[in-house]
């Protein structure tokens, strides 16, 4: 599963490999299209029972970043993953780093839309992109040993 991403951007031009890639970016859009309904519709009920308006605007901030962050998240794990040399900083700090710029640029679009809610409403995402983030620096480093 995950050896068409590590080697997609380690430059694969073999034109199986390509063909592999194009359903796993497919996979990626169909994961990103879920992430927006499911955290957005998490969003919209969270901070709906202040207003349906702030339910709605909630709901559309955090599904159209949900959407992105999915799409970007494994990018950046690796990405990062190159950057670390043991064992235990490949896994952890690739985690850590893209979380944490999905956290502050969540934080920053809900204080701009209003949301009544934020943390309530982007805890769950984050602690499961998270677990996700670990889960890709695992597999990926796996994949990687000789």
């Amino acid at each position: 599963m995950f050896k068409s991403i590590s080697s997609a951007y380690n430059g694969s031009t073999d034109n199986k490999q390509c063909s592999v890639d194009l359903k796993k970016d497919n996979n990626n859009y169909i994961s990103a299209l879920l992430a927006l309904i499911l955290w957005g519709g998490w969003a919209f009920y969270i901070n709906s029972s202040t207003s349906i308006l702030s339910g709605i605007t909630s709901g559309l901030t955090q599904g159209t970043a949900s959407f992105i962050i999915t799409i970007l998240m494994i990018k950046s794990v690796n990405f990062w993953l190159l950057k670390f040399k043991h064992r235990i900083t490949k896994a952890l700090f690739p985690a850590l780093i893209t979380i944490s710029c999905s956290s502050l640029g969540l934080v920053i679009a809900h204080y701009l839309a209003g949301t009544p809610n934020i943390i309530f409403t982007i805890a769950p995402a984050i602690t499961v992109a998270f677990l996700f983030c670990i889960f890709t620096s695992y597999q990926l480093q796996r994949e990687s040993k000789p």
